[in-house]
């Protein structure tokens, strides 16, 4: 789904321009009851559910309460410390929470007002309400999938919000989360496969992975054992579908293969800028500020605009075998003199820029202290314009079959078939490489929860995955403390949620609606 009709964006956003559930949505004659009370018009409403994922791929907000504060990623020279350290300054205040929870619920409300509108409509066929409703289905179980993992029990609505209301409860997050499943089991059995369904919309294959992630969640966080069966089950039916392939590594983020066989759901970013919001912006935050060393300056090829915001650790950085391609495709080490300006004696343009280390070493592979350290290449794009330019256009893949493979490898884990989940990692690292290379396989006895997180890492660092596979399995508080010395002093148990939006807190008048528990009350 490329393109986005420009007149729909600005009648739904028009339709409903709140910034939670909480909110009046204001009317107008060419909106709400009139635009959407025909199928051309429910159509346009879909899209306009799509076209809010892209506030949250892509963009600083979702990178923030994703990347950082984790065991693969600290905080850059250039901002990210507060998500990071979880010391005083990670509270409810902060706009990263009220910018996931508001946007979060202006889609949720978007869904359940094409769901609800969808049935009243007499110029569409059965099939045709059908599927909108699928697509809708998914997109609301997505948003509450973010929702409750970030902030546990939240408030749940499942019918159009049109009126004003100061009035709330949390609802279990594992009623949500059944809900929800029985939402996708629905949705699943309506929509089309992926070569059958338009680009960048919801298919049957992606509603069956977000179902195998959601079951995972169930298992491991409800004890709903059967789920670990449910989520292999669904796994199994993307991978044999025959509608994916696995790719070499590098293939996948070759910004001219994007359409690739790995891609089970992409948020759409295009080269126009009236139809792209604020672009992917994921260029920007991981790349250090390399343009303040002498020799070097800004280059799209390079990393392009240096914002800083996350830095790899350590551990993240020695997770890899050596003929995993997957160390070379995801970090920038090296960068390239490429300008006259303060280039050092006997270098010249195009020569590897040598760092000066902290214990007073030199070397051509950039460092991880002080100012600078690795860059992140997954979500390079030298396709703009200019290394000014913060809007980028590269599709964000949301779901890959490699996601799908570990998924169905940690179903079979904690159900005690190691052996199979073995031979299904050993199918994944058989196509991440080097090429003449081979990645070592993994024993049966070597697979565990915690091996298979290591595998996560390496296959999905910096894809905004981190923070919540830690926290669905339990391991935030341990890994974190282990492996990111910035946060292991400050981080507490109660930080496996995230705090309720301070401006939510004080816009609900029901008795007993509650922060989360350790942070400030007002």
């Amino acid at each position: 789904m490329k393109k986005v009709n420009l007149l729909y964006i600005l009648l739904f956003l028009s339709f409903s321009a709140c910034t939670g559930w909480l909110e009046e949505i204001p009317k107008s004659s060419i909106t709400g009851d009139k635009h959407f009370s025909t199928y051309s018009g429910i159509l346009d409403g879909l899209a306009g559910t799509y076209d809010g994922l892209r506030s949250i791929y892509g963009q600083q907000e979702g990178f923030m309460v994703t990347t950082p504060g984790t065991d693969i990623f600290t905080h850059g020279s250039e901002g990210g410390s507060d998500m990071d350290t979880y010391d005083a300054r990670l509270n409810p205040q902060m706009g990263n929470f009220r910018h996931i929870w508001n946007t979060m619920y202006d889609n949720i409300n978007h869904c359940n007002a094409m769901i609800e509108r969808s049935a009243l409509l007499t110029d569409a066929t059965a099939e045709q309400i059908e599927q909108v409703q699928a697509e809708a289905y998914v997109i609301r179980a997505m948003c509450y999938w973010w929702l409750t993992q970030q902030y546990g029990d939240v408030p749940f609505r499942e019918t159009e919000t049109k009126e004003i209301s100061t009035e709330a409860t949390r609802e279990s997050a594992e009623v949500i989360l059944n809900q929800m499943v029985k939402d996708l089991e629905w949705a699943i059995g309506i929509l089309p496969a992926h070569s059958a369904q338009e680009l960048g919309k919801f298919t049957k294959g992606a509603a069956q992975h977000l179902l195998a992630k959601i079951h995972l969640i169930m298992a491991y966080q409800y004890q709903q054992t059967a789920s670990y069966v449910a989520a292999e089950e669904f796994a199994k039916a993307v991978i044999n579908s025959g509608e994916y392939h696995l790719e070499e590594y590098a293939a996948i983020f070759d910004y001219d293969n994007q359409r690739n066989g790995e891609v089970v759901f992409a948020v759409q970013f295009i080269n126009n800028p009236q139809f792209n919001r604020s672009g992917n912006r994921g260029h920007l935050y991981f790349t250090p500020v390399y343009d303040k060393f002498p020799g070097l300056m800004r280059d799209l090829h390079q990393g392009g605009r240096p914002w800083s915001r996350f830095a790899p650790t350590k551990f993240y950085r020695e997770l890899f075998d050596e003929a995993d391609a997957r160390f070379d495709v995801t970090f920038r080490r090296v960068w390239y003199y490429n300008t006259e300006a303060g280039l050092p004696d006997g270098k010249a343009i195009g020569d590897e820029a040598e760092w000066d280390y902290l214990d007073g070493s030199t070397d051509v592979i950039a460092p991880n202290e002080g100012l600078m350290h690795w860059g992140i290449k997954k979500h390079d794009d030298h396709t703009r314009a200019s290394f000014q330019d913060t809007n980028g256009f590269r599709d964000y893949f949301v779901f890959r079959l490699g996601e799908t493979y570990l998924i169905l490898a940690e179903a079979l884990s904690e159900q005690g078939k190691t052996a199979e989940a073995a031979e299904v990692i050993n199918q994944l690292r058989a196509y991440r490489a080097v090429e003449g290379g081979f990645v070592p396989e993994v024993q049966a006895s070597e697979i565990n929860l915690d091996f298979i997180l290591d595998e996560r890492a390496r296959e999905l660092g910096g894809e905004m995955h981190r923070w919540m596979d830690l926290v669905r399995t339990d391991r935030l508080i341990t890994n974190v403390k282990k492996h990111n010395e910035n946060a292991a002093q400050f981080i507490q148990d109660y930080h496996s949620l995230r705090p309720i939006p301070q401006t939510e807190i004080d816009l609900v008048t029901t008795e007993g609606y509650e922060q989360n528990p350790g942070y400030p009350k007002n």
